[in-house]
């Protein structure tokens, strides 16, 4: 399995497992992966993945995978979060996100940002020297590592990471921001509540 497979896979198993079209995408990928005679470890660890998440009540499954990217910073499915939080650098990382998008031809998806890692994944997956310029793969590695890192041990999506983490590259020295401290970060202003 090559790394395009790879991407395109993740991102289908990061995504919001709705109900009927990702119960029927999911059983797809199990056939297709399970007929692969690929040895590789971002294989077996694909097959792990979707061999737990196909074996899950999708009820379950929805309340997972909110448990476990929506409730906490350190585990969201945002890249630009992970590198800038709220800091006003996001927005210029956003806008140049977008425009890599946009010129690759994607349209905008309404309510989503040009950050979230499955669509990063899919597109990836699809222009795979897309984004050197601003080490997309690099990036996306990094907070790969920072998400495994704050994942719990018996979490589904443990194997998915794993997988990214066989095929994403390291990032180049200086592209990804320093890490933000996501403990105790001081508010410039005093918040008050009545």
């Amino acid at each position: 399995m090559d790394q395009q497979d790879v991407f395109q896979m993740a991102a289908l198993l990061l995504t919001y497992p709705e109900a009927d079209w990702f119960v029927t995408e999911l059983e797809d990928v199990k056939s297709w992966i399970g007929a692969t005679k690929d040895t590789e470890p971002s294989t077996r660890y694909l097959k792990e993945a979707v061999s737990t998440l196909a074996g899950t009540p999708n009820a379950v499954l929805t309340r997972e995978y909110v448990d476990t990217f929506d409730f906490d910073e350190k585990r969201a499915l945002y890249l630009t979060a992970h590198e800038y939080g709220d800091k006003r650098e996001r927005g210029t990382a956003l806008v140049e996100l977008r425009q890599l998008l946009m010129k690759s031809g994607y349209e905008e998806i309404e309510g989503e940002l040009p950050d979230y890692l499955p669509l990063l994944l899919e597109f990836l997956a699809e222009n795979p020297d897309a984004g050197r310029e601003l080490d997309l793969q690099g990036r996306i590695r990094q907070v790969c590592r920072t998400i495994v890192e704050h994942l719990l041990e018996n979490s589904p999506y443990q194997s998915v990471f794993a997988a990214l983490l066989e095929v994403l590259p390291e990032a180049m020295a200086g592209a990804v921001p320093e890490a933000r401290n996501l403990i105790d970060e001081e508010v410039p202003y005093p918040i008050t509540f009545e």
